[in-house]
Order: C-alpha cells, then sequence, then structure tokens
C-alpha cells in the first residue's frame, strides 16, 4: 500500500540491528555530548531524567529511526542506566556479570519484589557501578525496560543462575 506507515512494534534492544545501531549511537555520543551524561549520571530518580535533554534526545532518535511503541518510564531507566556505564561488554550478559562479581542470590532476588521504578532504577545504577561501569549497554537496555512486564524476569535471572552454578567447584 503506497503511504502506508509501518506497524508500531516492541522494542528488542538486542536483536533489532536499527534500534540497537540506534540505541548505541545515542550512547558512544555520550561521550562528546558530556553535559547529556552528566545530566543523567546525576539523576538520581525519573522525575530528573524526564528533566534531562539527553534522555529527550534519545526519545528523539529512536522515535525518528523506527516503528517502536516505547513507553516513557522503561525508556527513562534506560537513558539514566546507559550513562552510567562507560565500556560495553557487548558478548556477555548482566546476570552472568553480576554473578562474576559475587552479587548474591538473596541480593538479586529482591530486584524482583522491588515495586517502586525509582528503587529499581537506583539499584541497577548502583550494580552497573558495582561492574566498574561496565556491562553489555543494549543487554541492560533491554533488560531494564521490560522487567515489568517480564516478571519475574527469566533470562535474567536464567544467565545470574548459570553462571553462578558454573562458578561452583
Amino acid at each position: 500500500m503506497i503511504g502506508s506507515m509501518p506497524t508500531p512494534r516492541a522494542p528488542d534492544w538486542k536483536g533489532d540491528p536499527d534500534l540497537r545501531s540506534l540505541f548505541l549511537g545515542w550512547w558512544d555520543s555520550l561521550e562528546g555530548r558530556r553535559g547529556d551524561r552528566h545530566e543523567l549520571e546525576r539523576a538520581r530518580r525519573l522525575d530528573d531524567v524526564f528533566r534531562s535533554a539527553g534522555f529527550y534526545r534519545l526519545k528523539a532518535i529512536l522515535e525518528k529511526g523506527g516503528p517502536w511503541v516505547l513507553y516513557d518510564r522503561p525508556l527513562a531507566m534506560v537513558a539514566g542506566v546507559a550513562a552510567v556505564i562507560r565500556a560495553d561488554l557487548d558478548h556477555a550478559t548482566f546476570g552472568a556479570l553480576l554473578s562474576s562479581l559475587g552479587v548474591g542470590f538473596n541480593e538479586v532476588r529482591r530486584l524482583d519484589r522491588l515495586q517502586d521504578d525509582d528503587r529499581l532504577y537506583r539499584t541497577f545504577r548502583g550494580l552497573v557501578v558495582r561492574a566498574g561501569r561496565r556491562a553489555p549497554v543494549a543487554q541492560v537496555a533491554d533488560t531494564l525496560y521490560w522487567w515489568r512486564p517480564r516478571s519475574p524476569n527469566r533470562e535474567f535471572f536464567y544467565d545470574f543462575f548459570r553462571h553462578e552454578e558454573a562458578e561452583v567447584p
């Protein structure tokens, strides 16, 4: 059909090469846009992320680049946490990374019980900092964006416990 719009779809941060490219391009650009990065890094609550130019730049890039259905609160969590990551561990999984750092079973289980988005956001930021600000950027975005709808986040927990089991002698 001539002039028809593509059907909006759910964002797949890891599997959709167009979305991944746009998102990682935005993340890479934070190095040159230190004001955006610092503003997002200082955002202690989601309301603070909504007051940052970096969030709206990400949203505009994604809206212009594809037919994704984007929800503001999860997208704000993604922007705020991604800004804290300094090195992309592209082929790692966040669950396995946390397990390798000695993050405990009970701490990971508490993640799934968090009902407050601000606490979930702050907790993920803290975990990224504990990981030395190194994490798989697209995988963290996918995990965090879909945390509520996928609760419990089986992929995250599978990666965490599979890696933990492999570490046991």
